[in-house]
């Protein structure tokens, strides 16, 4: 049986790289979903607000996870979900 994680990467630079240390040490892949925008029921903050995350930010979680022997298979998913 092979066991998956999902990690929702909005504005999570800080704790970001430890759940990803901690999550790929128990399971066979990660995915995290990284979306640009906040979800679609609050409409203002959709027109005006992006997400703090970045994609560096994710990829600097990932190799920092990488260097402590995290060795899963880690997906990166980036796009603009309403829900």
């Amino acid at each position: 049986m092979r066991v998956a994680g999902h990690i929702l990467a909005y504005n999570v630079d800080r704790f970001l790289p430890h759940v990803v240390e901690n999550c790929g040490r128990f399971i066979d892949k990660i995915f995290i979903v990284r979306p640009e925008r906040p979800w679609a029921y609050l409409p203002g903050s959709r027109a005006t607000r992006t997400n703090p995350t970045t994609r560096e930010k994710v990829d600097e979680a990932i190799a920092a996870a990488r260097a402590k022997g995290v060795s899963c298979e880690i997906e990166v998913i980036c796009s603009d979900f309403e829900t």
